[in-house]
């Protein structure tokens, strides 16, 4: 799930699945409800990147194992706001699977 800090989730939240080489693996849109996923990913580690308009882009890095990775919180920040970027909070609705 991607949210802001006010727990709200933001539109048009463009998320990326990246290769450490910086290759995009896959792509998808948040729903209206922040809530995201990818599916066949193969085990290995990536980078997870997340754009929308207003909001700094946020970045965190993701291992992924031979278990869905399940209950990710992506926390965006406003541009200018002082939070710091790249939070992963636990419980939510992103889900990586291989």
């Amino acid at each position: 799930m991607v949210e802001t800090p006010d727990a709200e989730s933001p539109l048009f939240v463009r998320v990326e699945l990246d290769a450490p080489s910086g290759g995009v693996v896959q792509a998808t849109n948040t729903d209206p409800s922040g809530r995201f996923s990818f599916s066949s990913v193969p085990v290995g580690s990536y980078l997870i990147v997340a754009r929308a308009a207003g909001y700094e882009t946020g970045r965190w890095p993701v291992n992924i194992g031979y278990q869905p990775v399940m209950g990710l919180v992506l926390t965006l920040t406003p541009i200018g706001a002082s939070r710091p970027r790249g939070e992963a909070l636990a419980g939510g609705e992103g889900v990586l699977r291989r």
